[in-house]
């Protein structure tokens, strides 16, 4: 039984837009082709599509982040609004909301990404404001906390600290996903769930391939301060440590499979799930279906709410 919980959300938030193009003809100016956009899509991506997922799931979120004053910023908002997030926004003027522009063909093969981001800090006033939203949030009543790390300077050093110290004091869970910046002080959470990439970059160590060498390289981390693991593998899976059983739990292979946002599909999953009776490899062998679920399907995408309780009674019965 999945309960519904009130769930923060905090991060570095991007618009996901896709352009399906359609080529007309050669240029007569260069040596390329002329194509015509047919249609665009918007969708929300970053920790606002780790919301998007929460909310298909039928959880209670707000979400709390930065964005620019700018046409981004507000389809973002709106995008929200329209799926029933409670967005708490902070609006810098100084920079501009992070966008993933996608040129398509329409049968969804990628031709090139644009990219326009600002990645320094953001300044102290925006991080006052950001202490102020959270504080107000968790004073209402929240149950997990998520924070979604892109390194686009969302959570600051002076941020993280100031959230870890917050949930402490009320005993909430927080469940990170990292990126390279911070990873040992984003790592003093409930559950860490770094990708395969980005926990070797950051051991700095031979590519382990069973879960007895990810536990030694774990054990030997002594500044990893979290008391649960979760490191997606890609095609390869997921290891899984609670601190008292390890192991890594395979996945199906996919051709041609598609895997912008399904990290936060899985940390969505993995924070709902752990508030039932599950144990962390029955929690990574559900977050393996529903990863590959949405692998299937282009661009950032959700997991069904029942899609997701026919993979907790499969898992459920096969254990």
């Amino acid at each position: 039984m999945i309960e519904t919980k009130n769930i923060l959300v905090i991060g570095d938030l991007m618009l996901d837009q896709y352009d399906f193009i359609k080529s007309t003809r050669k240029s007569p100016e260069a040596d390329c082709p002329v194509v015509t956009i047919e249609r665009t899509e918007k969708r929300l991506g970053g920790a606002a599509n780790v919301a998007m997922n929460l909310r298909a799931l039928e959880q209670n979120v707000t979400l709390i982040g930065v964005i620019g004053k700018d046409d981004i910023g507000r389809d973002l908002t709106q995008l929200c609004k329209e799926a029933g997030i409670n967005a708490d926004l902070v609006t810098d003027g100084t920079r501009c909301t992070t966008l993933k522009n996608r040129i398509v063909e329409l049968d969804f093969k990628q031709n090139i990404r644009i990219d326009k981001e600002s990645l320094d800090d953001i300044a102290i006033d925006f991080q006052n404001q950001m202490k102020s939203k959270i504080d107000n949030h968790l004073d209402k009543g929240i149950d997990i906390v998520i924070l979604q790390d892109y390194n686009k300077g969302c959570l600051t050093e002076v941020l993280i600290k100031y959230i870890f110290e917050a949930c402490k004091k009320r005993h909430l869970k927080v469940y990170v996903d990292p990126k390279n910046k911070h990873f040992e002080l984003l790592s003093n959470a409930h559950l860490f769930k770094p990708n395969f990439k980005e926990f070797i970059n950051y051991t700095g160590v031979d590519i382990p391939k069973t879960a007895s060498e990810f536990d030694r390289i774990i054990n030997a981390q002594k500044e990893l301060k979290s008391q649960n693991y979760l490191i997606t593998l890609s095609e390869h899976g997921i290891y899984y440590n609670d601190g008292q059983s390890s192991g890594i739990e395979p996945t199906s292979v996919l051709d041609d499979a598609d895997v912008s946002g399904a990290g936060d599909t899985v940390i969505a999953v993995v924070a709902v799930l752990e508030q039932t009776h599950l144990s962390l490899q029955q929690i990574a062998q559900i977050a393996n279906l529903c990863g590959a679920t949405v692998c299937q399907i282009r661009g950032t995408s959700t997991i069904k709410l029942s899609d997701l309780q026919e993979f907790i009674h499969f898992v459920s019965s096969k254990n």
